[in-house]
């Protein structure tokens, strides 16, 4: 269900990680609903004359605000869990599912904003996100527009999220490049052994079920030793992606990324 206000302020924002933090929070709160029920977004305006905290861990400055709220009938997130839902390698649910609110979250750092959960165990969850408000007018363009390349080469996307792998595909198709996608490294090691002769660059995640990211890599380069590797994370360069990088994987995507660093990066490794 929409309950979306007429009238919002705008909000500076990329679009791309706008509708991928929309689709990251309603996909695990479809994961909640085991047994059906509802799901509602709303929007609204906010005015904050002096400091308010709308939890223990957030307190808003004054200003104004657009918030986004997705609410969920689902099982409720335990006060333990909800400590560390936010954390990029946290999750409750088996073969590692559900790590995408690490990225929502950082999207919502990244445009200077604030995100809050409230739930109750068998009651259901509200994801709460207060954006500030923008300082461009509707249709006002930034003051540089940036130039998207576009290529012809295929790019293998090994990823366990689905809406991760949805909307890198989005991306490079939009960009003119050939996607292949799998779900975990296992498949996308099958998928490398049939098509490798095919395929120009492949961004791995370094956190999946069934095989990780580094054994992946591992299995890549013995198929191909000269395969161009870049490593998906959303941890900044930390010791295992060093590693990988000392092995030979090409370069490092830091999620949550824009359709513009996208392109950036495809164009310093293929054509």
């Amino acid at each position: 269900r929409l309950d979306l206000s007429d009238e919002l302020w705008t909000v500076d924002g990329d679009p791309t990680q706008m509708n991928q933090l929309i689709m990251n929070i309603v996909m695990n709160s479809i994961e909640a609903l085991e047994n059906g029920g509802q799901i509602e977004i709303s929007s609204q305006k906010l005015q904050i004359d002096q400091m308010t905290a709308i939890d223990e861990n957030i307190t808003l400055e004054t200003g104004e605000y657009v918030v986004v709220s997705i609410c969920d009938t689902g099982l409720g997130i335990s006060e333990d869990v909800k400590k560390h839902i936010f954390e990029p390698f946290f999750t409750t649910k088996e073969s590692g599912k559900g790590l995408g609110l690490s990225t929502s979250y950082g999207i919502v750092k990244n445009h200077d904003g604030y995100i809050s959960v409230l739930s109750e165990i068998d009651k259901g969850t509200t994801f709460v996100v207060y954006f500030p408000r923008g300082k461009r007018m509707i249709g006002e363009a930034a003051v540089e527009e940036f130039k998207l390349t576009s290529g012809s080469a295929t790019v293998l996307v090994i990823d366990d999220e689905p809406i991760v792998r949805q909307m890198m595909g989005t991306m490079l198709e939009k960009l003119g490049y050939k996607v292949l996608k799998a779900e975990n490294g296992k498949e996308g090691k099958e998928i490398f052994y049939k098509h490798h002769l095919d395929i120009d660059i492949v961004i791995l995640d370094l956190i999946m079920p069934v095989m990780d990211g580094k054994s992946t890599f591992y299995h890549l380069i013995q198929i191909d030793p000269d395969v161009k590797v870049v490593i998906s994370t959303g941890f900044e360069e930390n010791e295992e992606v060093q590693s990988l990088l000392d092995l030979g994987a090409v370069d490092t995507l830091f999620k949550p990324y824009t359709l513009e660093q996208l392109s950036t990066l495809m164009e310093k490794y293929v054509k």
